[in-house]
């Protein structure tokens, strides 16, 4: 079964426990309903999940002090996708942007997606053209106007793009 990300545990969270995840998502109301995580490749039963202002409070079957909840430290949480909230359209998990080829509305190529990283102001799409030079733009909708997952294309605006693309 297909796994996806949803955050990094920070630390944990009182003493029973718990562990806070930094979420890779907006809206965290989405993964309140989950049942289960991944971390290390091993799966656990979540007894509880809650929102606690920008993160995810998680208590793990199993998991039952600090001291133990310690070991997750900066660990990656994933989720089983099916579990995961179904996006409408004009929205994308980042797994799903990652190899995508970079287009504009003349199918000129410019590169391939490598990465989507936030550093707090908003996503920034990490990319590499085809002689191996990376690029950065932000993921905006005047940049970004659509993402095409059955073709394997993100169609970007030539003129905005070439205005915000850095090398």
């Amino acid at each position: 079964m297909e796994k996806i990300s949803i955050g990094l545990v920070s630390r944990p969270h009182g003493i029973d426990g718990k562990l806070k995840v930094q979420v890779f998502t907006d809206d965290m109301q989405n993964l309140l309903n989950i049942t289960h995580v991944y971390i290390k490749r091993k799966e656990y039963k979540c007894t509880s999940v809650q929102a606690y202002s920008n993160f995810l409070l998680l208590k793990l079957e199993g998991i039952d002090t600090a001291n133990e909840a310690e070991g997750f430290r900066r660990d990656e949480v994933f989720i089983d996708r099916a579990e995961a909230h179904k996006r409408d359209d004009n929205e994308q998990y980042i797994v799903d942007l990652i190899s995508l080829d970079i287009v504009d509305d003349m199918d000129q190529v410019y590169g391939k997606v490598t990465d989507v990283v936030n550093y707090g102001a908003g996503y920034i799409i990490e990319a590499k053209d085809s002689s191996g030079t990376e690029f950065s733009f932000p993921y905006l909708n005047s940049v970004v106007v659509g993402v095409d997952k059955t073709k394997g294309l993100m169609k970007v605006d030539r003129e905005n793009f070439q205005n915000v693309r850095v090398e």
